[in-house]
């Protein structure tokens, strides 16, 4: 079976990843060049530059978080080891006050996590993890063809036309294209852009030997331990952690307007964000300011929205991942989200091409499993992007005495049943069905209940179809005789 993916950025290297690993046929469409600069053995200063300039497209959400339901993906991948190696492991999440940096509450959230779900809750740089994702690609030794730009997508004919004419015949194609994908608008046949959302994430960093070189003893309770900070504001809260091995720390800011800003006023703040930063945080834990003024500005990116799609899936064209949904980064379920879409969709496709008896039924099989696919993950998918608006407003409560209620609330909270002292361990109902296993499990369920189900049925059709046709056939032979 062979299985086309349109888009070679962090989506459709897990997809294709995935997929490798199900001993299908994956060829990766990308239509950039930079890529392929890390596939030489020679990377000179030039090569360095252009891989650069691919990475700074990847900068929305530059630092990344990978709870444990990504992070047991990733250990079924073969990824977990090297992403672990580059990233840093969380042992606690710090909730504090935005205006004095008080203690609300600090959550184990290491071992305990660990326990509870199996594997631990990362941090990684996004051009880290693009490495690790790259490096097992090369290991895998999958097809990326560059310069590759798709001109049109033969949904039902799965064959993907590029703009240099060169048409590439599939059974399956994916679109993993990102939060601008052109892939979507074929699957619905009409545009489906993203819309600007009311949030801007601001990032900085600033390096372990930076912050020790202040020697200011007042930052060191945020730096004495692997841990999330998260002062919680109105309007805005704002997020400290750790990754590469903790020598390096990443600062975000989510701030709320009351209507989606002016592109054209988002271009200005960008160009001095730091001092934005630094504005918005006037008032806020003087730590949190110090940092700041030593801090070295990132990145601005404005969030993005999308409505709920009628349907993922045309045929024998699928969405994976942020070309499907855009969901919220306030629970870090997005990455995660796209490592599950990603094992289910290949898992499928793995167990139909091995349990398919007949190769030239897999036209009329592949759109129903497609379709299992979307009724498998879309609402995880939903629910996902409901959750995370919710989040966003617990974490950003404007009212003085909302907040108080918000950090009474907060102050018992954990993620595990364990360590959640709160009331009827709302946080920890949550979560456990989120980050909990069984996924695959469920997968192959489904499959097995469509296989025994669907497939007498649809083998059925297809030999009265067939014997139909040769009957036919050899009337029109005896007439013609």
């Amino acid at each position: 079976m062979k299985v086309i993916i349109i888009g070679a950025e962090v989506d459709g290297l897990i997809c294709a990843i995935a997929c490798q690993r199900e001993q299908l046929d994956v060829l990766v469409l990308e239509q950039e060049a930079e890529i392929e600069v890390r596939w030489k053995e020679d990377e000179g200063v030039a090569a360095r530059a252009c891989l650069l300039n691919f990475r700074a497209r990847l900068q929305v959400n530059a630092g990344i978080q990978i709870p444990p339901n990504g992070a047991r993906i990733l250990h079924q991948l073969g990824l977990l080891e090297a992403v672990a190696r580059k990233g840093t492991r969380t042992e606690y999440l710090d909730l504090r006050r935005f205006h004095d940096g008080a203690l609300i509450r600090s959550m184990p959230w290491g071992e305990p996590v660990r326990q509870a779900y199996g594997r631990p809750w990362l941090h990684i740089t996004r051009a880290d993890f693009l490495d690790v994702l790259l490096d097992k690609a090369r290991q895998l030794e999958i097809d990326i063809r560059h310069h590759a730009v798709v001109e049109e997508i033969h949904c039902g004919s799965a064959e993907v036309v590029l703009k240099d004419g060169a048409r590439i015949q599939g059974d399956v194609v994916v679109g993993a294209d990102g939060i601008y994908s052109k892939t979507r608008d074929t699957v619905l046949n009409q545009p489906c852009p993203p819309s600007p959302a009311n949030d801007i994430a601001y990032q900085a960093t600033i390096s372990r030997s930076a912050l020790k070189a202040l020697n200011a003893g007042h930052l060191d309770e945020l730096c004495s331990k692997t841990k999330i900070t998260t002062w919680l504001g109105s309007a805005q809260h704002t997020v400290f952690f750790p990754v590469r091995q903790g020598e390096e720390y990443m600062l975000v800011t989510y701030h709320t307007h009351s209507a989606p800003p002016a592109a054209a006023a988002v271009v200005a703040a960008a160009a001095d964000g730091l001092s934005q930063m630094q504005a918005l945080h006037q008032g806020w834990d003087i730590r949190l300011q110090t940092i700041l003024a030593h801090a070295t500005f990132f990145s601005q990116t404005t969030q993005h929205t999308l409505r709920t799609l009628p349907t993922w899936t045309n045929a024998r064209l699928i969405l994976l991942g942020p070309a499907s949904r855009i969901i919220p980064s306030y629970q870090a379920q997005d990455l995660a989200a796209t490592l599950e879409d990603a094992a289910v969709l290949s898992t499928l496709l793995g167990l139909l091409a091995h349990h398919n008896p007949e190769p030239r039924l897999l036209p009329r099989l592949l759109p129903e499993i497609l379709a299992l696919h979307e009724t498998l993950r879309k609402p995880a998918a939903v629910q996902a992007v409901q959750d995370g608006l919710l989040s966003r407003r617990v974490l950003q409560v404007g009212h003085p005495v909302g907040q108080a209620l918000r950090n009474w609330f907060l102050g018992g909270a954990g993620i595990t049943r364990d360590t959640d002292a709160g009331w009827l361990k709302l946080v920890s109902a949550q979560q456990e069905p989120r980050l909990g296993g069984g996924l695959l499990g469920e997968t192959r369920a489904r499959f097995e209940a469509w296989r025994t189900e669907r497939l007498p049925l649809l083998l059925a059709a297809e030999s009265r179809s067939s014997a139909g046709y040769g009957i036919g056939r050899k009337r029109l032979r005896c007439w013609t005789y």
